[in-house]
């Protein structure tokens, strides 16, 4: 959804910000948690370079270098630790671009000097399962591109959990980031680098768990490499900043899991059926879809949504209501999508499975109440009216208080007990249930099996101890 940010101060000391919606819906209520006028999102983690010499008369091909940009590099060839052999790409091609700290071309008796955020870790032996370990860990998995620069030019490589389903010419590897160990194929399952190639990578490393700073923990912008490059005049930049903070925590570093932990979790997990078998696995699993939030879920089998009358064997209807500050919360489309696709690959053969939002019946009361003497008629009104609010509320409602069972009749008995345990009253003089502006009756309102009870505008009427009756909607 497009969302339109107005700040308008009316006093010097006074703003305010208002969030309008243009366009979609939201299936959860937007909680603002913070507000940080001219913030940027930040990320704990940080660039490995290399600083590489080159030889003396060396002189590299294609495109100089900007420090502070990508660029391609198309050969790159190292004789006892120095570059004897450089160009850059011309364009981007298959080649690797790595972000340029710095540079200094050689002349021809003086050395030149070329800083790079990427790490030459060294040469394949060609054997099997070849294992490098990257030089600085842990390794953020998201960042870390690797390439080998073999006789046919430069190779890029993808990260796998396993080499399970890996071919024999997939250039695959395993990470353990933690360690920063990387391990290539065997030639069978993942592609081997051949003998001699060079090993290339470009990555970030975290600090995990202890990147999680409190706030106002950070005063001043980081004299690195990679800020000096990117800003230019890194002091003219530091000095025009006027201040500069975090004014809220960081979280969400965290370590990688540890043996007993994965144990842990091995076990809680055998205790839990990933497939949707019962009703309440369906229900379970409902609430557990990533990325929507659910106050209520119900699951029915042999119950068509449309046709609640007929028996539908194998299908059932997943009933949802989103967490919502509204009197009728309702799932959007997207919602019941994403609540179906996750339930779709884990039902039982030979089931359908159905999403649906709630529908709601209107309930209004009309009653004649006899007061206890001496009491206020108005208050006493106002409570019988919020008594019946909360017991019919769909959220919260419900003789459980848990909201509203899902297809439960509403009983007139139960309304008659709700009226009479109000203090103040000293009986129920008579009561009629209307549903959906129907007429009023004096039985029980029958609800549909998906439905939900939601709360009208009731009449209520007192009489009371003088003999003066009052009457509110």
């Amino acid at each position: 959804p497009a969302v339109a940010l107005i700040a308008s101060g009316g006093h010097s000391e006074l703003y305010y910000v208002r969030c309008r919606f243009w366009a979609g819906v939201f299936d959860a209520a937007p909680i603002l948690g913070n507000i940080a006028f001219n913030g940027v999102s930040a990320e704990q983690s940080v660039p490995v370079s290399s600083q590489w010499t080159i030889a003396a008369g060396v002189t590299p091909g294609g495109p100089m270098p900007t420090p502070g940009k990508q660029s391609g590099i198309a050969q790159l060839q190292f004789t006892q630790g120095e570059i004897s052999k450089l160009d850059f790409a011309a364009d981007d091609g298959d080649v690797p671009h790595f972000m340029v700290l710095a540079y200094q071309p050689a002349t021809a008796i003086g050395k030149g000097l070329l800083s790079v955020e990427a790490k030459f870790v060294g040469s394949s032996d060609g054997e099997p399962h070849v294992e490098i370990t990257l030089a600085e860990s842990p390794v953020q998995e998201s960042s870390l591109k690797l390439f080998t620069l073999e006789q046919d030019g430069w190779r890029s490589w993808q990260q796998r959990n396993d080499f399970d389903s890996s071919a024999r010419d997939d250039a695959h590897f395993l990470l353990n980031a933690t360690q920063g160990n990387v391990t290539f194929g065997d030639g069978r399952e993942g592609r081997m680098p051949p003998r001699g190639a060079l090993i290339f990578a470009a990555y970030r490393i975290t600090q995990a768990q202890d990147g999680n700073l409190k706030s106002d923990s950070i005063s001043e912008l980081s004299d690195s490499l990679h800020n000096r490059a990117v800003l230019g005049n890194f002091e003219a930049v530091k000095n025009q900043l006027a201040w500069i903070t975090n004014t809220i925590p960081a979280d969400g570093g965290s370590a990688a899991e540890d043996l007993v932990h994965a144990q842990g979790r091995a076990l809680a997990l055998m205790e839990t059926s990933p497939r949707a078998v019962t009703l309440a696995d369906y229900e379970r699993l409902a609430k557990d879809t990533p990325g929507v939030q659910l106050a209520r879920v119900a699951a029915r089998a042999n119950l068509h949504p449309s046709f609640p009358c007929w028996k539908a064997p194998g299908l059932i209807t997943v009933i949802v209501v989103p967490s919502l500050p509204s009197p009728r919360p309702a799932p959007s489309s997207g919602l019941r999508r994403a609540v179906a696709s996750y339930l779709q690959p884990r039902r039982i053969i030979g089931t359908r499975v159905e999403v649906v939002g709630p529908t709601y019946i209107e309930i209004a009361i009309r009653s004649t109440v006899q007061s206890l003497e001496r009491i206020d008629t108005e208050a006493l009104r106002q409570r019988i009216v919020a008594a019946l609010n909360e017991f019919l509320d769909p959220l919260r409602g419900g003789p459980e208080k848990t909201g509203w069972p899902f297809g439960r009749d509403v009983y007139r008995s139960e309304l008659l007990q709700v009226i009479d345990e109000v203090p103040g009253v000293d009986f129920v003089l008579a009561l009629e249930i209307s549903a959906d502006g129907c007429p009023p009756q004096c039985g029980n309102i029958c609800i549909p099996p998906t439905a939900l009870v939601v709360t009208g505008s009731h009449e209520i009427e007192i009489e009371g101890g003088d003999g003066v009756s009052t009457r509110t909607n």
